[in-house]
Parts: structure tokens; C-alpha cells; sequence
């Protein structure tokens, strides 16, 4: 029948009606012709990434094969609960933590690990009203550290290289928190003193030239915490140079505006003053103690220059002003008073691929004053680093 319409349609012989082939349907993605059968998508490859199966998605499989997993990477399979974890984190790094890829590039890498050569002095000046102010400063503390940091969170701790042979105990140890993001960066720092420093300045003595008496009647310990938003949080990267995590492609700079809390004891026991400063010693106390947590707001600008592609400086200068509230154990009693505050920072940092080396600078000013006294303690850090990222 089939050869008999081909004739009366085409008015062509039977014998010239092409080759028949039956077509199968195509319900599960296979295409069927009687000689061969061609696979065009296995049913599993609908939940994959084209080049990787089903199994090689689970993340057991990409952490023994890769020895890491990006978080990013939305195709790899976890457990249910980790599923929804990794969920909250990919949407909280898509509003916190987005850059403008022309200007600063991620480098793919959660881990950090480095050994900081850490190194920090404390400066003092006290003046109470109408009387000679005194100077003094600290030789610097040689600490050595680590740092691990993954994803946004930081942690470090050094100790005084000092003790580490002569089996002294620690008078100076400083602990550093930080969590850090493109849109904000917060520190907590914790400082103790319980060693004494140098005078550098004392009254007239020696005609009010520099001088360097050893003081051991100082002992300090100071907590603060800051936090700070940066407007151009697009194409600036706080991290890039001052913790060695992004990359800055392209020269960039941000306003700043954050707070800065702050919690100071402060004992000055001014009769352990050498002899020779104690013969011209006239404040009207010979113990002072300040006891003082400050409130400030804080703003500046923070500017990254990309050297080349492997080498990066930032400069920042964040100053605040606020008040400051003293307690009655302080030695003028509870008061308020003006306060002025912030941070001064400089970081150059050199990296490639996994491996970076870092130098950097930082300053905190913490202070106040009324009519009758006025104080400012001033830590100074320098460090230099070397690590890598996994």
C-alpha cells in the first residue's frame, strides 16, 4: 500500500521511494535507528556541571581529589544540613563579601596560616594642670607569633621572645581578633604591661632635654574594639595589603566611618622613681591610677596602590573623638571627659599564588582630657609576616 501512494503522489516508479527508517520515540534521551544506538546524556548528568559526573559532584570526592572545596561552587552535593549551611554562607558572601571583579579578585584559598614576627611599644604622655608634663616610652617588645585565619575570621598570639629562653615570666602579651569583609572590618585588641617603661621627658629635669631613666612603677592593661564601614567597599579590599587575603587589581581608595570602644587601667607609682628624679618630683600625688572606658566615633580614608600585580601598599589614618567616663577608683574619681581616639595603619604585601610576605604598621591613640589632667597612651605595632594560603 505504502509503495502504491508513493506512486500516485510523486508519479514516481515504486522502486524509487528512498530507504524507510523507523524512528523510536526518544523518552529517556536515547536516539534509535536499527544499526545503532548513540547516547547523547546519561539520566545523572542533569545534576552535574558539564565534564563531571554525578559522583564526582559529592564533596567527599572533590576534598580527596582537589584536597579543598570552594564554597562558592554550587554544584558540589553535601549533606543536607551542611547543604543549607553552605546556602546562608554563599548568600552571605554574595551581600558582605562582593567585589568589582575589575578592581579586586578573591584568591580562591579559606585558609591562612603565617609566623609573625610581632614587635610593639607603649608611650605615655601625663600632664596634670598647670605642671611639667612627663614622656615616656617603652623599648620594643620583641614577640613572636601565629596567626590562623579562615574565611573572615582571624586569631593571634604572640608571646615576648625575651622569656621564651630565660624562663621569665611574660610582662608584655598582646592578644588581636579580627573579622573582616568587603563592606567592614572589627578588631578586638587586648595590651598588659607589667614591666615597667623608660621616661623619656620628666619636668626640667635636664633642662627638658630627652632622657632615658628606667621606671618599673608603670603597669598597664588595655582592652579596645573597633569597627569601621567602608563606603567604596566595590573596588577597595581592606584585606589585600593589610592582611594578605585578596588580590587589588586596580588602584582604589574608601572613605571610612566606624566606632571605638575602649576599656584602660593605668597605675603610675611615682616613689619607685630613680633617686634622681625623685629630688624634683613636685605632683601633688605619688600614686596615680586612671580607670576609663572611652566612646568615640571614628572616620578617615583608607588607600590601597597597586605597586604591580604581585605587590600592593595601603596607608589609612582613622581618628576619633568621643568622650570618656572614669570610674571612682581613679584617682580624680568618677568624671566624664573629652576623649580622643584612633588609628594610623601602613601595610605593603608582596604575594604569589599560595605564598605572601607582609609588613605592616599600626598606631592606636587612646586619651583624654579635662581641666584638670590630661593622659594619652599610644601603642605602636610593627610586624612582618610570612605564610600560605590553603
Amino acid at each position: 500500500m505504502l509503495l502504491a501512494l508513493w506512486a500516485v503522489l510523486t508519479g514516481c516508479p515504486a522502486s524509487a521511494m528512498p530507504p524507510h527508517k523507523l524512528e523510536m520515540p526518544d523518552a529517556i534521551g536515547l536516539t534509535t535507528i536499527p544499526d545503532s544506538i548513540t547516547t547523547r546524556m546519561a539520566v545523572s548528568d542533569s545534576l552535574t556541571v558539564p565534564g563531571r559526573t554525578y559522583a564526582e559532584n559529592g564533596w567527599l570526592y572533590r576534598l580527596r581529589k582537589d584536597h579543598y572545596i570552594d564554597t562558592r561552587d554550587e554544584s558540589v552535593r553535601y549533606p543536607r544540613f551542611i547543604d543549607f549551611c553552605m546556602r546562608v554562607y554563599r548568600w552571605a558572601d554574595r551581600t558582605f563579601n562582593s567585589h568589582d571583579p575589575n578592581y579586586v579578585k578573591g584568591d580562591g584559598r579559606n585558609w591562612k596560616a603565617m609566623i609573625v614576627s610581632d614587635n610593639w611599644t607603649d608611650a605615655y604622655t601625663f600632664r596634670p594642670h598647670k605642671l611639667s608634663p612627663i614622656y615616656m616610652l617603652s623599648q620594643p617588645y620583641a614577640n613572636l607569633g601565629l596567626t590562623l585565619k579562615y574565611m573572615a575570621v582571624s586569631l593571634s598570639y604572640s608571646v615576648d621572645v625575651g622569656t621564651i629562653f630565660s624562663g621569665n615570666k611574660p610582662q608584655h602579651n598582646k592578644w588581636d581578633f579580627g573579622f573582616s569583609c568587603a563592606l567592614f572590618n572589627i578588631e578586638l585588641h587586648y595590651w598588659k604591661n607589667d614591666g615597667g617603661t623608660y621616661i623619656r621627658r620628666f619636668a626640667e629635669y635636664n633642662h627638658g632635654q630627652v632622657i632615658k631613666k628606667y621606671f618599673e612603677g608603670l603597669t598597664l592593661t588595655g582592652y579596645q574594639a573597633m569597627g569601621y564601614y567602608f563606603f567604596n567597599n566595590k573596588k577597595f579590599s581592606w584585606g589585600a595589603a593589610q592582611s594578605n587575603s585578596n588580590n587589588q587589581l586596580r588602584s582604589a581608595g574608601s572613605a571610612v566611618l566606624g566606632f571605638d570602644v575602649s576599656s584602660y587601667t593605668v597605675d603610675f607609682d611615682f616613689t619607685k622613681l630613680p633617686t634622681e628624679l625623685l629630688n624634683v618630683y613636685d605632683y601633688p600625688f605619688d600614686q596615680y591610677r586612671f580607670h576609663y572606658q572611652s566612646y568615640r566615633l571614628i572616620g578617615g580614608y583608607s588607600y590601597n596602590w597597586v605597586i604591580n600585580k604581585h605587590l600592593v601598599a595601603n596607608i589609612s589614618a582613622i581618628p576619633g573623638m568621643g568622650i570618656s567616663v572614669s570610674d571612682y577608683s581613679s584617682t580624680y574619681g568618677a568624671t566624664r571627659m573629652f576623649s580622643i581616639g584612633g588609628k594610623g595603619a601602613a601595610a605593603l604585601s608582596y604575594y604569589n599564588k599560595r605564598f605572601f610576605i607582609g609588613v605592616n604598621a599600626a598606631l592606636h591613640l587612646n586619651g583624654f582630657i579635662n581641666k584638670r589632667i590630661g593622659f594619652a597612651s599610644v601603642i605602636q605595632n610593627y610586624q612582618a609576616a610570612i605564610g600560605l594560603k590553603f
